[in-house]
Parts: C-alpha cells; structure tokens; sequence
C-alpha cells in the first residue's frame, strides 16, 4: 500500500469547489431540457403548426403523441424542481467557499461530508465535466481526464 499524505485545506477547498461546479451543471442541464421540452410542447400544439400539417393526419397524430409524451416526461422528471435543488446546493458551497478562510481542515471536512448527506441527486457523467474544470482552473492540467462518451455529449448540452 503506497503512503498517502495528509489531505490539505487547499485539496479540501477544490472539492468544494468541485461541488460548486457540479452542481452548476446540473442546475443548468435541468433548465436547458425544461426549455427544451416547453419549446417543443408549445411549438408542436401551436395553431402555426397544426396548419403546415393538418392536410397530413399521421403528423397531426404524431405532433399529438410527442406533445403527450413530454408532457408525461416533464411531468415525472420535475426538471424545475431537481435545478431548484442543485441552485440550493451550489448556494451552500458557495457559502462555504466564501468562509473557508476561517475554518481549519476539520470544519471544512465536516461540512462537506454533511452536504454529502443532503445531495441526492446525481448525473455521474457530469461529475467528469465538473472534475476537469476545476482541475483545468487550478492549473493542474495533468489531472485533467479523458471524458466517457456520456460526458462528451452532455459537455456538448451544458
């Protein structure tokens, strides 16, 4: 087993800042497939719409069924709802940035593990994005991963 050093406040500190980041993501990925579902939801059921396509019933069923479809998705998911969460989040770990000069290692380690307790809520494959902006902010260009495919495409939407 190799010897690990100590953690150091300044390790403690990119993890905090790697919730912050984290979380951004995912308040801004769940605010970008709300829009997205309304914009279609919306576009799809407007009178512009139906009239380029009422000649063609199999559309007009087809446009039908999509808008019934995000309707349920929207619905079950409660996009608004997880993106109110994850702003709560990154509120507290701003907070917790923002007063980690005062606090030694112990209080810092003590209020993440506790915000661990509260997340719920996870996309794994944004916690790759987050992990190699703040790496990439820090200057640690070395530890900078290379992105699963998921990551790729949900970097692409965010």
């Amino acid at each position: 087993m190799a010897n690990q050093q100590p953690r150091t406040k300044g390790e403690a500190i990119l993890e905090i800042k790697y919730q912050l980041q984290l979380h951004s993501l995912h308040q801004r990925l769940y605010r970008r497939l709300r829009f997205l579902v309304a914009f279609l939801s919306l576009a799809l059921g407007s009178s512009a719409i139906v009239g380029i396509i009422s000649p063609q019933p199999w559309l007009v069923a087809g446009a039908g069924i999509i808008i019934a479809a995000l309707t349920i998705v929207d619905s079950l998911c409660q996009w608004s709802e997880m993106s109110a969460r994850h702003a709560s989040w990154r509120r507290d770990m701003a907070t917790l940035l923002a007063n980690s000069g005062d606090l030694d290692l112990k209080e810092i380690d003590r209020a993440i593990a506790h915000h661990y307790g509260e997340v719920d809520d996870e996309v794994r494959a944004l916690s790759y994005i987050a992990y190699n902006d703040v790496v990439r902010g820090a200057a640690h260009e070395d530890w900078i991963r290379v992105l699963p495919p998921g990551s790729k495409f949900l970097q692409w939407i965010v």
